[in-house]
């Protein structure tokens, strides 16, 4: 009897453990503030589902549970995608896009510079560098067509934009990241949905925790696109702030069939002396900031992709 017992507690036990490791409603269980990952191993199925969405693998690795139950039951391809990286020279406020190559070996020599100094964040002063005034950021766009179960389209699209700064910005103040787009499409009414994410470190450079700041409600809505204002950190409590980054999205549906192309279009503005609130506007292509006396603009992404 013993033995009956124990081989159906393995069984439930096993039972239970598939259940959290598929994420299904078990998930309900935990708090909505913990990832996925610490209660659960996706399979490599759901995965391929998530980035079907316009996630990306370290998108899903910090991704929470209140997060993860807003993609239940959404399948989708991505159709879309243009990726941007630029050097934001703080000094003269200037913004110029350049090559992976030249962005990642430009990171490569800043962070080295870092290591010689032992030093991870500037102060300002006039004895700083022309490279310690100069940052570096990349930018993603991603068109994902949403479809059934079976496959078949829906009508329905995700625009999400990515941002990233892959070196500390010089100035942390208030950034704005919007998507903007053409009049195919009808924006699906409490659908956006924004996430920043920064690592905390010791003053001695060690590393304490990541930590995530997430809205569903857009500061800018428009007919042609949305926006999303946040504090972008240098520090947090007693810690400095590192690799800061982070995307927005939101659902549109084609306005009608016939319409047989589309046009997205990411933004990002990284302000650098304030006056006050800021002022956001949104039209196809563009986004414009007031209340700000520097703002830095990234060129715009573009993606331009048939609905048939």
């Amino acid at each position: 009897m013993k033995k009956i017992l124990s081989i159906m507690l393995v069984i439930s036990l096993l039972i239970g453990q598939g259940a959290v490791s598929n994420a299904s409603t078990n998930l309900n269980a935990f708090d909505d503030n913990l990832l996925v990952k610490d209660v659960s191993k996706l399979s490599g199925k759901e995965i391929k589902r998530l980035q079907g969405l316009g996630f990306t693998l370290e998108d899903i690795d910090q991704m929470n549970i209140e997060e993860y139950k807003l993609q239940e039951g959404l399948y989708g391809e991505v159709i879309g995608k243009q990726k941007k990286w630029f050097e934001v020279d703080a000094k003269n406020n200037k913004v110029k896009e350049v090559s992976e190559k030249i962005a990642k070996d430009n990171i490569k020599k800043w962070k080295e510079e870092k290591e010689l100094q032992n030093i991870e964040f500037s102060t300002l002063n006039d004895t700083i560098s022309d490279s310690e005034q100069t940052s570096w950021m990349s930018v993603t766009t991603y068109v994902t067509k949403y479809v059934d179960s079976s496959g078949d389209y829906t009508g329905q699209y995700r625009f999400k934009h990515d941002f990233e700064w892959l070196t500390t910005p010089y100035f942390a103040l208030r950034d704005v990241v919007g998507i903007s787009y053409s009049d195919a499409f009808t924006y699906n009414q409490n659908s956006e949905f924004f996430k920043y994410t920064y690592d905390r470190y010791s003053v001695f450079g060690n590393y304490q925790d990541t930590k995530n700041v997430t809205s569903n409600s857009a500061t800018q809505k428009s007919t042609a696109g949305i926006a999303f204002e946040y504090d972008l950190f240098a520090t947090d409590s007693i810690y400095q702030v590192r690799n800061n980054r982070g995307y927005m999205y939101f659902n549109t549906t084609l306005a009608n069939n016939n319409f047989t192309t589309g046009n997205v279009f990411g933004h990002y503005a990284h302000t650098e002396v304030g006056i006050g609130s800021l002022g956001i506007s949104l039209a196809t292509g563009q986004m414009n900031i007031s209340g700000a006396t520097k703002v830095s603009n990234m060129d715009d992404t573009g993606i331009s992709f048939s609905t048939r």
